[in-house]
């Protein structure tokens, strides 16, 4: 899915608040004013622009197939996956040590793991694995946790 805008200036916290749904849509921006996601949000999208009256400025595209030489690559940059799997990375790392632990307050430590991941989680665009990095780390990251409830 793509949509596409050009809000004038005067316009401009409308356009914010666009930005900011399609980010909280999980879309990716490809170009200031163009943005993807591999999910369908027609009908969010469509109250949105019709409760802010946007309709006339956002053109909404539903596609099949998107092509590119290397469709992770594009996802890598677009949704900067480069930083949240290093994200994941360390919580990993944190969860290794944790194993590890004989001593301290375990709990306390598993918490704050868990805050983190959480707050990693809501960067993560959670696209199909297709998408996504052969060393993609979020589902080491969540087994790991579960083997601690």
């Amino acid at each position: 899915m793509t949509v596409i805008f050009d809000i004038p200036e005067k316009f401009k916290k409308v356009r914010d608040g666009l930005r900011l749904k399609l980010e909280e849509l999980s879309f990716g921006m490809l170009q200031k004013s163009v943005w993807i996601s591999p999910y369908h949000f027609e009908e969010d999208l469509k109250e949105f622009l019709e409760n802010n009256r946007l309709g006339s400025y956002v053109l909404v595209l539903t596609t099949k197939k998107l092509y590119s030489d290397d469709p992770r690559k594009l996802a890598e940059n677009v949704w900067n996956l480069k930083k949240i799997n290093m994200g994941y990375s360390k919580l990993l790392g944190k969860l290794n040590q944790l194993e590890r632990k004989t001593s301290g307050n375990v709990k306390r430590d598993l918490k704050r793991i868990i805050y983190k991941y959480l707050t990693l989680l809501e960067s993560d665009p959670l696209l199909p694995m297709e998408l996504l990095p052969n060393s993609w780390k979020r589902e080491k990251v969540l087994k790991k946790l579960k083997d601690y409830s």
